[in-house]
This record gives C-alpha cells, structure tokens and sequence, in this order.
C-alpha cells in the first residue's frame, strides 16, 4: 500500500504477538496479585522486567505506584515510631529517596528505548509529584528533571511528551518557590520576634536562645540553600536559551518558536528576533511553524493584556468598549473625580449569551460594559475630569509563573504548597483609565472621547484639523470612524511594530514572493499586513490568488473577502462623505454576509442607515452580532436575508433604542404553524415602522387572521402587496 512492502510489517506483527504470549501468563498472576493488595518486592521485581519489554502495561504502572504509597508509612516515621525498639531503622527517608530515584531511573532506561510511550511519562510525573508531598527532592533534583528534557530534545526535538512533561517541571518549581518564598518570610518575622524577645530578655536567656538556633544549623542552611537555588532560577532565561538551542540546530521546530512567546522585552533583540525568523523563512519559506511565529511577532507580540476599545459617552453614562469578551470585576471597579474623591454610579453590561433569555446573568463577560453616574454633575459640567480604575479576570498564557495550577494535574501539589487566601485574586489584573470630558465630542446623543495623541504613537492616523471646533458635520462623523478604525489597527498590530515598520516587512515579503509565488503561507501574512494599512484593492486580489493556491480553505478566504468588502464600503462611505458627498445609507447589499460578529463593522457605529438587504445573515444566537452594538443605528434593512425566527432577531437587537424603522421582508420570520394570537416580541422604545412584506407573519395575516388589525402593540397596515407592523 502506497508503494511499500508489507512483509516487513508482518514479520514486525508476529514477533510483537510472540512477545505479548510470553508475556500474558505473567501479567495475569501480577493482577491476581494487585486485586489482593500483594505488594512482595519479587513481583514489583517481576513487572520491572515486563515492563522494560512493554511499558504501555497501564495496570502494571498502577500496581507500582500502589506499592511505593503502601510502604510510604514505613519510611516516614515520627518521632515516636523512631524511639521504639522494633523499629526497623533501615527504613529512612533517605531509603526511600533513593529507592524513588532508581525507579525514576528505571524510566528514564526505558524511554531510551520507547521515548514516546505516554505511560512513561506519566510515571515520571507521578515520582516526582510524590517526591514532592512529602520533601524527598528539592530544587537541585527539579532542575536536573529540566536538564533530563534539554538531552531529550537532542535525540527527538519534536517529542510533545517530553514538552508537556517540561512544561509541568516548571510549573512544579514556581510551585515550590511560592513555598519557599513563604517560608522566607515566614522565618525573617520570627526572626523579627527572636530579636524583640532578646532585647527584652535578660542576657543569659539571650544566650541560650542564640545557643538553640546554632543547634541546629542544617535545617537552616539546607532552607536557604534551596531558598537561594529557587530565586537563581528564570524561566524566561531558561525558555530562550533553549529555544535559542533548538532553533540553531533545526529551525522547523514549533514548539521551540512557541517558547518565545512567553519572553520577556529585556531579554530579546527586536531587531535579532525579527532577523532570525526572516532568515529562517527565506531558507524554508514553505515551513508553517516559522510563519505563525513571524505573524505573532508582527500583529499579537505584546498584546497580551487587555485594552479599553474606545469609551462613549450617552445620557449621563460612559460606556467602555473592549476588542474582546472581557471578565470585568464591577463590583470592585471605581470612579474618582479630579480630586480623587469617589463618585458614586452603578455599572451594567452588554448581555453576550441570550439563548433565548434576554436576562441571562450566568455569563459575566462582555464587551461593553457602562457606568452611569448617581448624579448628572457630567452634563452640567461639574465635573472636568474622571479617573477609571478597572478590575477584570484573566489567565494569562504568556505569564508562565501564572500557570493554572489548581485545575490541572498539580492541583494536589498545589493545594499543598500554597495558601488559597492569597491566592484568590492572582488572575486579577487592572486597567487605569483617564478621562478629559473637555476631549469629549458633542453630538446628538453618542458622544465619543477623543485622545489625539493615544495612537499617533504607531502612525495610524493623525487628526488634520481640531475635531472639536470643527462644525462640519461630514468632517466630525469622519474623524469617529477614523479614531475608532486607528484603535481597531492598533490594537492588531504589535506592540513593537507600526505602519512604517510594517511596509518594510510588506517589501521584503514581495521579493520572497519574486521567488516562490505560490507560497500559501507568504501569501495570507502579506494579506494580513494590506488589511491593516488599509490597501483594500490588493488585499482582494491576494484573497483571489490564495482561492487557486490553497483550494482546499476556499470557503474560508471567501469569508475573509466578505470582511474585506464590508471594511472596505465602511471606508468608502466616509471617504465620500468627508469629500462633501452626502450619502446616508451604507449601502453593504449583494455581498453573500453570513453573520457580523463583533468587533467587524463597529466603524459603522455613527453611520444612521444600513441597507444589509440581499445577504445570507440569520440570527445570532450567541448575541455577539455586531449590529446590536451599533447604538446609533436609526434604520436597518434586512430584506431577503434567511432570518426564521423574528422573536430571536428582536431579541438580538435590544441594544437598538434608537432604531426607528426595520426591513425584513422576503424572509420566513416563523413558521406557517405559528399562533399569532399569542405571539410576542421584544419591542423597542423608538421602532415605529416594521416592514414584514413577503413574509411567513404577512401570508398568515392575509388569511388565517385576515381579521386581525394589532400584533403585539403594533398596528397591522395592509397595502396591495405590503404589510407594515406601525405605530405612526
């Protein structure tokens, strides 16, 4: 099959079946013998051998470890068990310690040999999680279980059990240095005390006390040595000078770009960095490792903590937008005014997950979240300034000493080692934000802050004229859509990089272009850096390539040209309206949209018309669908899309409080079972007009309740071939 002999691989079979024959009977009499909690050093003996032959045993494992917890209480002594006499002293700690050690050696003899075997390495954690609870290794044995997987990765670079295995080696020594440091402390305030006590004591107590302490100097050494061997240890040195190994002597490597991910700014060269992983893609440009760590370093390098989106400002309450679903701790958010003194407010949020409950409070995150003030001291004026500080929930991939512990297999050393009071708010992290009211924009009701100078930093966009005293209509609602479209780039691009640094890696992916055009990799990064600088015609024709290039992810770079032509109208609806060419509808018909989630299309908030007619949109049934977060929305065609259910659509709108007329003609919106009598939707505050012509609710209106004149508050207008829900 596919060109190879298969008589090699029968012979391979029929020696593996003649080694599982032999090894059946002695396996059999094993388990016998593990159900009846026989745990004689002859057998555990016996499953070494088979185990050597066959590791992947995972009962013979289980009968191992069940011996070493069985004798576990013969070795860990108290003091009390010491001082008897029938006490076999043999048995120490330290015997047990060394008996550990060789079944860790065993292991590590046997993943020569099967270095891929997941019992393996499993047994190996557990040894040293055992070790762990009870004090048998110390820092010195963790870093030579980190120096175990570095000769690993000599023989087997790509070996994803050792990487896991590592990964959770480092997890068990920030473990241990947590413990550590607590015990530092910890002696340094009963030092502390010693001292206080001393200097009131008289002189031959202090003596005796001083005597006790050089006692027993061991216990002391032995806790700082570890102490200090703990604090000289830095994963992030130790993640790049292994990454920095691995990359040197095969750079097709993934998980050693991973590694790099979680670096510190000190410790790398931006400029090096960027060299190195260039070099690497023009000696392989087709190797797909090297091009998503080149795409991470260009547009996520740094953005790891959350941002604020852009801030409003509406009926006395300021309305914070995120880029992402963010986890905000409300309770604990607070407000200050130019004198640092508390104002008081209450905080809601934009609800995300609906499933057909409008008042869903399961679901804490969102991306909208507001704060509306007790008094409307904005409004008057009271208030010049305001100071934010913003608490939220997040576990950081990027913060290797962040690692959650408590929910992955270390829970049991964690519980252990750590103290869970102050552990409780380690994910918390805060956002500081400053308001000038006075760079608040004044329109008719959404009011957005303005901050000329928070991302001229990058050379996105730069205001051309002072946008609060321009009168202009055309000219302010152009600047919105460029403020919020400059946050929306740079908060895609990375920390390191700006628009002048992002043509020059545009130019040098253009020559490696020169030689390898078909490269499917070269081609989508060089579609991601067009759609950030906004080069919308090239990046189309990129997306078109890439549809004959890569065929098989067709339907996915169709999405990706939707997006595109969406941006790209937003874009051209502004620009002709800065130009003085006054176009009220955002005409985003005819383009196959399927669904709008959210952040795509918020450049649109200020735009007041939107003909989405002709499209493929149903409805969203995570409530992340952009067109609820367009606030200022007045009115929204829908016709001839595929929406079926008009009671989730509507739900999915609430937000809306402004929209005065909706289209959904030519779309089923119930089925022809529906009762109308009974029927019920969301009704918002400013919707007079909704035309439902041509649809499932108008044919059963036209017949089956041809008599009724109101739908839910509604007034029923029949008109030749139309039917409008009308509150005029």
């Amino acid at each position: 099959m596919h060109g190879r002999r298969a008589n090699r691989a029968q012979e391979e079979e029929q020696a593996r079946l003649q080694k599982v024959k032999e090894l059946i009977p002695l396996v059999n009499n094993l388990i016998k013998k593990k159900k009846t909690n026989s745990y004689d050093k002859e057998y555990i003996d016996r499953t070494s051998l088979i185990l050597m032959k066959c590791p992947y045993l995972q009962t013979l494992w289980n009968y191992r470890r069940e011996y070493f917890e069985s004798i576990k209480p013969e070795y860990l002594k108290v003091k009390d068990q010491i001082e008897d006499e029938q006490c076999d002293m043999t048995k120490t700690p330290e015997e047990l310690k060394k008996l550990l050690k060789e079944e860790n050696s065993m292991v590590e003899d046997i993943l020569k040999t099967f270095n891929k075997c997941n019992e393996l390495w499993f047994h190996k954690l557990w040894i040293i999680k055992y070790c762990l609870k009870d004090n048998l290794i110390d820092m010195k044995d963790l870093l030579n279980e980190l120096e175990y997987c570095k000769s690993s990765f000599y023989k087997d670079d790509r070996n994803y059990h050792c990487w896991n295995y590592r990964s959770y080696i480092i997890s068990c020594i920030h473990i241990v240095h947590k413990k550590l440091n607590n015990i530092n402390i910890e002696n340094k305030d009963n030092e502390k005390y010693i001292d206080e006590t001393n200097q009131s004591n008289e002189s031959n107590e202090s003596n005796e006390s001083n005597e006790s302490n050089e006692s027993n100097p061991s216990n002391q050494s032995n806790s700082s040595n570890q102490s200090n061997g703990c604090f000289n240890f830095d994963v992030y040195e130790t993640n790049y000078k292994l990454s920095k190994m691995l990359i040197e002597n095969n750079f097709s490597n993934f998980s050693a770009w991973f590694l790099k991910y979680s670096l510190k700014k000190s410790i790398i060269d931006i400029n090096n960095e960027l060299n190195l992983i260039k070099n690497a893609i023009f000696t392989d440009p087709f190797d797909q490792s090297l091009w998503e760590f080149y795409k991470w370093f260009l547009f996520q390098n740094g953005n790891d903590k959350e941002e604020i989106f852009f801030i409003l400002l509406n009926n006395n309450s300021i309305y914070f937008f995120f880029p992402n679903l963010i986890n905000l701790n409300i309770s604990k958010c607070i407000c200050y005014d130019n004198n640092n003194k508390e104002i008081k407010g209450s905080w809601d949020k934009h609800i995300i997950t609906i499933n057909n409950n409008i008042n869903d409070s399961n679901n804490k995150e969102s991306f909208v979240f507001s704060f509306k003030f007790d008094k409307n001291d904005l409004s008057l004026g009271n208030i010049p300034y305001i100071k934010f500080i913003l608490y939220y929930y997040k576990y950081n991939i990027y913060i290797p000493h962040q690692i959650h512990y408590e929910q992955n297999i270390l829970k049991d050393i964690y519980k252990l080692y750590s103290n869970s009071s102050k552990e409780y708010n380690k994910y918390e992290h805060s956002i500081i934000c400053q308001i000038d009211i006075t760079k608040i924009s004044k329109c008719e009701h959404f009011n957005i802050l303005l901050d000329e100078n928070q991302y001229n930093r990058k050379g996105i966009y730069q205001f051309s004229n002072n946008i609060l005293d321009n009168n202009d209509k055309n000219k302010i609602c152009y600047n919105f859509y460029k403020y919020i479209n400059s946050a929306n780039i740079m908060l895609n691009i990375s920390t390191n990089m700006d628009l002048h640094l992002l043509n020059l890696e545009l130019e040098q992916i253009n020559e490696l272009l020169l030689l390898e055009n078909d490269c499917k990799f070269a081609l989508y990064t060089k579609f991601e850096i067009l759609k950030r600088i906004e080069r919308f015609e090239e990046a189309l024709k990129v997306l078109d390539y890439l549809k004959h290039v890569d065929f098989l992810r067709l339907e996915y770079y169709k999405d990706q040209e939707t997006e595109m032509l969406i941006k790209k109208r937003i874009h051209d609806y502004y620009e002709t309206n800065e130009k003085g060419n006054n176009n009220e509808i955002l005409d985003l018909t005819h383009l196959n949209i399927r669904s709008i989630v959210y952040p795509l299309m918020i450049e649109a908030f200020f735009i007041p018309k939107i003909d989405l007619s002709n499209n493929s949109i149903s409805e969203w049934f995570s409530g992340k669908g952009t067109l609820n977060f367009l606030y200022n929305l007045r009115d929204l065609c829908l016709n001839n899309n595929q929406l079926k259910n008009f009671v989730l659509l509507m739900k999915n709108l609430y937000n809306l409080k402004l929209l005065e007329k909706l289209d959904v003609s030519n779309n089923h919106l119930v089925d022809m079972d529906q009762d109308l009598d009974q029927y019920e939707f969301v009704i918002l505050p400013s919707l007079k007009h909704i035309n439902i012509s041509n649809t499932n609710i108008a044919l059963l209106l036209n017949e089956k309740y041809k008599h009724k004149n109101s739908l839910n508050t509604y007034n029923i207008v029949r008109h030749d071939n139309t039917v409008v829900l009308s509150k005029l």
